[in-house]
């Protein structure tokens, strides 16, 4: 069996970010922003936290995202995410902030999938 979650939610356009605030307030008000080096330095992101401040949701950013993530990124960015206490995930950047967030989900429920090669092998068994 394969189980594929999706975003219920997707913004696009000029306020997305601000119109994003009821949606995210939903989920707690403590985010964990993922991204990487670069992007974290970036105005994008400045946009997003004063975005946070703004709506009074609190965030720490693991910025440890380099390349395709590893498995040893993803268990760093989960051992922090469990130890700030934060409540939701917030993917910023580009395509490696964004396929980590479904492995996350996975460990968290006791499962383990190590790499996006493997993910595909066990989708082409189904």
């Amino acid at each position: 069996m394969a189980h594929f979650a999706i975003p219920s939610h997707i913004l696009v356009g000029k306020d997305a970010l601000p119109s994003a605030v009821p949606y995210l307030k939903t989920y707690g008000n403590r985010a964990f922003i993922v991204t990487g080096k670069h992007v974290g330095k970036s105005p994008m992101m400045e946009q997003l936290k004063k975005t946070l401040e703004k709506a009074e949701i609190a965030y720490y950013v693991f910025d440890g995202i380099t390349g395709e993530p590893t498995d040893k990124m993803i268990e760093e960015g989960l051992e922090q995410y469990k130890k700030t206490g934060c409540q939701f995930v917030i993917g910023i950047g580009g395509g490696s902030q964004q396929k980590q967030l479904p492995r996350w989900r996975s460990m968290k429920a006791g499962l383990r999938i190590t790499t996006e090669k493997k993910l595909q092998e066990v989708c082409r068994e189904l």
